[in-house]
């Protein structure tokens, strides 16, 4: 991890650099959408737990950033249209030399591959800064994952809160990282490319203006592939270790309960009581935070699947030069890590809530005789109700991530495998 900390040390000294940090916030939204919110809506929102609470509840609305959000969406169309001609009408570019430069950038046998993939991610960006990022303020409440201190620390012990802040900060260095080797790598293959195939020679203005083009089209794409899954990512760590340090404190009452009589454990029912009261306020906090980041969540699930999918195919079933190969190996792997992750962490909110659930049945079954015949049949019924409704993080359909998700994913992958791999063999 000591690679990590030398990134994470110099990034914070390049942030107090405000050109770098202009640049910076340019190509990662979700930065200036937390600088906008802090100077112009709420100055002092990050310095106390209650008036970060101010957001949640507050109906204002936020307009899309025209240079941090609008700028680079419609360079991103524009770079994907060039793609969709070739793709559509190929006949159109040999015609008009200004859209040859496009499909032309990539090498001659796997144009077609290169261009679908690219079209593929650039989609995913444009619905991104388009749909994803909401005009909502009460949408960026998330965002206080950037700002934990001990006024700040949403719950959390200083232990968990030294580890959320860990994790937060190696997740968000492996995102730079990784965008920066893709951004590199595409554009040192790319070049070579348009060296080796002279391509100034069909029109040198078209040359310039697509190349000025992809430059920033890449740290765009990159950053909308890997930026908001670091988000998410690293909002779901924090809701599990709250969830966790819950079913800690439910566990150790369960062993108390079981080992104690009623004269030594006279305050069980009011425990009880305020244990079930913390688990249903963490439920509203999960249910908040999964609103707020169900766009980007379903919209990177979709797009993942795909891109993984195809780049299986391209990267077993076609060749590439080793440029490429390197290009989508690094690519295809941070895809695969992002999808896993989502399901891993995903999932293990839905675990742990089951659990508290389970031991929370086991306290009313073994005390039943302390609480009220009312009591227990209310408990019962919204237990059994949330064990086969569970809550989590959801996409867009409601379907809630669990552990069914990596099966039902497999086979989806799986079944468009088969009806493309036939086509790039």
């Amino acid at each position: 991890m000591n690679i990590l900390n030398l990134e994470i040390n110099l990034w914070k000294k390049l942030m107090k650099n405000k050109y770098y940090r202009f640049i910076h916030n340019h190509i990662n939204n979700l930065y200036h959408y937390d600088e906008i919110i802090r100077k112009q809506y709420y100055p002092r929102s990050t310095e106390n737990y209650n008036e970060n609470e101010q957001i949640e509840k507050s109906n204002e609305m936020i307009r899309r950033p025209f240079w941090n959000v609008i700028v680079p969406g419609l360079i991103c169309c524009l770079y994907s249209f060039g793609l969709f001609v070739y793709l559509i009408w190929p006949d159109i570019v040999y015609v008009h030399p200004f859209f040859l430069i496009v499909p032309h950038m990539y090498p001659a046998n796997i144009r077609i591959y290169c261009s679908i993939m690219s079209l593929i991610w650039g989609v995913n960006y444009i619905f991104q800064v388009f749909y994803g990022l909401s005009t909502d303020l009460r949408h960026y409440q998330f965002l206080h994952i950037l700002h934990l201190n001990k006024s700040n620390g949403r719950g959390l012990d200083q232990e968990n809160l030294r580890r959320l802040r860990l994790f937060r900060d190696r997740m968000f260095s492996i995102e730079r990282l990784t965008c920066s080797s893709i951004g590199f790598s595409a554009w040192i293959a790319v070049s070579f490319n348009v060296i080796q195939q002279r391509l100034w020679q069909y029109s040198i203005l078209g040359l310039f203006f697509w190349s000025a083009i992809f430059i920033p089209w890449c740290l765009y794409v990159s950053s909308g592939l890997y930026q908001f899954p670091a988000f998410i990512v690293t909002i779901n760590y924090y809701l599990i270790l709250k969830q966790k340090s819950l079913q800690q404190k439910m566990h150790r009452f369960y062993l108390r309960l079981i080992r104690s009589n009623r004269k030594s454990f006279p305050g069980r029912y009011f425990e009880f009581v305020r244990l079930n009261k913390a688990f249903v306020e963490l439920q509203k906090e999960i249910v908040f935070n999964s609103m707020q980041l169900v766009r980007f969540l379903s919209i990177l699930f979709i797009s993942f699947s795909v891109a993984l999918t195809y780049l299986t195919c391209v990267l077993f079933l076609a060749w590439m030069p080793i440029l490429y190969i390197i290009v989508y190996l690094i690519i295809y792997v941070a895809h695969l890590i992002s999808l896993s992750a989502f399901i891993q962490y995903g999932s293990k909110i839905e675990y742990l809530n089951r659990n508290f659930l389970r031991f929370n049945r086991k306290c009313l079954c073994n005390e039943h005789h302390f609480f009220s015949n009312k009591y227990l049949l209310k408990q019962e019924s919204v237990t059994s109700t949330m064990l086969e409704c569970p809550v989590g993080m959801m996409l867009l359909d409601g379907c809630v991530i669990t552990g069914r998700t990596q099966f039902a994913l497999m086979i989806n992958i799986s079944t468009f495998f088969y009806l493309i791999c036939r086509r790039i063999t």
